[in-house]
């Protein structure tokens, strides 16, 4: 019997709620909730930029306006038909791009529906949609970040990757990595079945192309290069130091009071969190001259104060214009996860 105890009634008791429901979770799905919400911050951002560029046109006319959340709307209902129409992963990085852009098209009018006189310009509005944006990362690392992946959910995907091999074929590629998730759930009941399985799907050399998982895993490839130099760590620290000068000059100036209709008090808590932030990447400097893991640790924990406090007041201040710094708080951030999984796969296979 394995270690999970998942061979009777009594090891699957002590399987989790999810697992016993039959909810396994994805192997691939941080990469599509990523593309989701990239996908939703671009397409706000780009929403703004060209409207501002044309005048804010309106569609419609005789009374009518077609705003684009109606637009949003639509393309997440697709994004829904799509996931739930299909069986197994290729459908999924469509829908996670098109619910993205149907999710930045709805989110970006929430001025219009938190206000009694329907502003679109409502000031707070940026501030609004940057702290959905993190409250959805936290759901994600909430979901995936913090939990290990059970045997029966690798077990579970290979299965699903199996979907797709029985009706279009495997590429080498697909194969492969079918292989290597019914071999993390080895041991689990139906294991082999599924391992056999996988060598019987007929060849397929003939990819079909799925630009957004090319697109994805070359942007994984290239950041897996760039950690591997030895200039890597510098050049985060770099943008961090960068992206904490300018959010303490936008402290400054709201506590100068050169910034009209923002309180005193968010100057302030601006400059103690930069200052909180400093404090983190000085000790994951220091830490990582003799661990890189954990001084790496101390600097991912630098930009989350960053990320989930600091620029939530600077948008506060300075809305819009603080897109950049936290374009700059997000590479970094990614940078510091593909680090800390390849620091973590050495540890792990030497162990």
């Amino acid at each position: 019997m394995s270690d999970h105890g998942t061979t009777g009634p009594g090891g699957l008791a002590r399987r989790g709620h999810l697992l016993r429901l039959g909810a396994p979770r994805d192997t691939a799905a941080v990469r599509h909730l990523v593309t989701f919400l990239v996908a939703s911050v671009v397409t706000v951002l780009a929403t703004r930029a060209y409207l501002a560029a044309t005048g804010y046109p309106q569609i419609g006319g005789g009374g009518l306006h077609l705003a684009h959340v109606l637009w949003g709307g639509l393309l997440m209902a697709l994004a829904m038909m799509l996931l739930l129409s299909y069986v197994g992963p290729v459908p999924r990085s469509l829908g996670a791009l098109l619910g993205g852009v149907g999710f930045g098209l709805f989110i970006d009018e929430v001025g219009k529906f938190v206000t009694s006189d329907n502003d679109y310009f409502y000031a707070p509005t940026a501030a609004i949609i940057y702290f959905v944006t993190v409250v959805l990362v936290l759901v994600v690392e909430g979901l995936h970040g913090r939990r290990a992946h059970h045997p029966a959910e690798y077990l579970a995907v290979a299965a699903d990757r199996l979907a797709a091999g029985l009706a279009g074929g495997f590429t080498p590629s697909a194969r492969q990595e079918a292989r290597e998730l019914a071999a993390k759930g080895a041991g689990e009941p139906g294991a082999a079945q599924v391992a056999d399985l996988v060598e019987t799907v007929p060849a397929d050399d003939a990819d079909v192309p799925d630009p957004v998982r090319t697109g994805v895993r070359g942007v994984v490839r290239w950041l897996d290069a760039l950690v591997d130099r030895a200039w890597a760590a510098w050049l985060v620290i770099g943008l961090l130091l960068l992206v904490g000068a300018a959010e303490a000059t936008v402290g400054v100036r709201v506590l100068a009071g050169q910034v009209t209709g923002v309180p005193a008090w968010t100057g302030a808590a601006i400059l103690v969190a930069v200052g909180v932030s400093v404090v983190l990447l000085v000790v994951g400097v220091v830490v990582g001259r003799r661990n890189h893991l954990g001084g790496a640790v101390w600097v991912r924990r630098a930009v989350l104060v960053s990320l989930l406090f600091t620029q939530l007041l600077v948008f506060r201040a300075v809305r819009w214009t603080a897109a950049f710094g936290l374009v700059l708080d997000v590479l970094a951030f990614v940078a510091l996860e593909v680090a800390l999984r390849e620091e973590r796969g050495v540890r792990a296979r030497t162990s």
